[in-house]
């Protein structure tokens, strides 16, 4: 059974109907345990009766909650609406628990850590994931930079890139990334991802996520990039889909699994996840 330590937001989303749990690092975790992973999340609640409802959620699916902290602050929510396309867009809270993550008491070996963006917008968090990367040791450290305007810097972004063996990228945030790196918005998706490679020597892998049409990989050892179609279904919600997709590949990578061979799994489990409302 892998060991994975996952860092991050806890968060619920608002829904006009209804209320989920969520946050990246939340879904990527229910994902990866679903697939047989041990998952220690790194995170914080606030003192509060969602809060409590968290910490239940998080056992509910069956996530090591011994780095969940409890602090002054709210917990995490966000309000999410979605388009007529189905596509989401976030109006999320500042100043609230998972800004203040505890990561001091981390320390040993995993098969890989996961973290993003969003969880590094505050100072803190810099701070605690530099501890995490110095205390710990990884096999893989996979990064899914999950832009959320405004709440990204340099700092963040380079963090993210200059530790990551696997990187991940929506098509929609490409030219974010690539603006804040090289203050261009200009590259094809190949010239960027070489020029990462190039820049970034930790790097072995880089996922661009492009929704309905599919994915690529770009192998650096090999200088070889691969695609792989999306899985067709009836998109409800694509809310959770990226971390559905981000467990799904790493999960079948830690396994062996040929670029091929995860990229189809993630697929598939990310299509099942887009056919529904909710992240998991």
């Amino acid at each position: 059974m892998y060991k994975i330590l996952a860092f991050g937001e806890i968060i619920w989303d608002i829904f006009p109907d209804k209320k989920c749990i969520g946050g990246a690092p939340f879904n990527f975790s229910a994902h990866a345990v679903k697939q047989g992973a041990t998952v220690y999340f790194a995170s914080a609640v606030g003192n509060d009766k969602i809060g409590e409802e968290a910490v239940s959620m998080i056992k509910k699916y069956r996530i090591n909650d011994q780095y969940v902290t409890k602090t002054d602050k709210q917990t995490g929510a966000c309000n999410v609406t979605l388009d007529s396309n189905a596509i989401p867009s976030y109006d999320l809270l500042d100043d609230v628990a998972y800004d203040y993550i505890d990561a001091q008491n981390i320390a040993g070996e995993f098969d890989a850590l996961y973290f993003g963006t969003l969880a590094l917008r505050r100072e803190n968090n810099k701070v605690q994931i530099r501890e995490i990367l110095k205390n710990c040791k990884f096999s893989e450290v996979f990064c899914d930079v999950n832009i959320r305007a405004p709440y990204y810097d340099e700092e963040s972004v380079k963090l993210c890139c200059e530790n990551a063996t696997i990187l991940k990228i929506s098509d929609e945030e490409l030219h974010v990334i690539e603006k804040i790196l090289y203050g261009s918005e200009s590259m094809k998706i190949e010239e960027f991802q070489t020029k990462l490679a190039s820049d970034f020597p930790n790097l072995s892998l880089v996922i661009i996520t492009k929704g309905s049409e599919g994915a690529s990989v770009y192998r650096v050892s090999t200088d070889s990039s691969f695609y792989f179609p999306a899985t067709k279904t009836k998109v409800v919600s694509t809310v959770g889909a990226g971390d559905s997709y981000s467990a799904s590949f790493l999960l079948k990578y830690l396994k062996g699994g040929s670029i091929l061979d995860c990229m189809e799994k993630a697929s598939v489990i990310s299509a099942s996840v887009v056919a529904k409302q909710g992240a998991i």
